[in-house]
């Protein structure tokens, strides 16, 4: 499952907004794959499998079928995934209120994307693929982190070369 999902985070990390059903669907099955671990802990691996890509599956369907909701659905669910990554990531532990930040980073990514539509799936994609990506490395805390930041610039500045040519 740990390749699966490391070519998944580097397909949405470079192709996120071109490829935006892939990018809905992959944070369908990121946030599917948190929900079980976090509200149906010691579930078998298949279990685990399922629940993630049944989420992933609506996750590509939302996408197709509503465009514009779907975008604020991408937009909420991968900023919420990535803040919640990133605290947990820095040894934050929540407890029972791990959904918070996930909300509040949400707020935030519905919003921008609301705003700033085509930057906005730019951006969070390349979080929300680096992400992915930076969870399966084993690095301590500040190399963590820079990992993170290197691989997001660089999805940045790929999908927004492509944005450029297709100008």
């Amino acid at each position: 499952m740990n390749v699966i999902q490391i070519l998944l985070g580097v397909a949405i990390l470079v192709l996120g907004r071109k490829l935006f059903w892939l990018f809905l669907g992959a944070v369908g099955f990121m946030v599917g794959s948190n929900l079980v671990a976090s509200y149906l802990p010691g579930q078998s691996q298949e279990v685990v499998i399922i629940i993630s890509f049944v989420a992933g599956v609506g996750g590509a369907l939302l996408a197709i079928l509503l465009e514009r909701i779907a975008f604020v659905v991408a937009g909420f669910a991968a900023a919420g995934y990535f803040v919640q990554g990133l605290l947990g990531g820095e040894g934050w532990d929540p407890g029972q209120i791990s959904w918070i930040p996930f909300i509040l980073g949400g707020i935030a990514g519905a919003v921008l994307v609301i705003l700033f539509l085509d930057w906005a799936l730019i951006i969070l994609s390349s979080l929300a693929g680096a992400a992915l990506i930076a969870r399966y490395f084993t690095a301590s805390e500040p190399y963590s982190i820079l990992i993170i930041v290197i691989l997001t610039a660089a999805g940045i500045i790929t999908q927004a070369s492509i944005l450029k040519a297709k100008s």
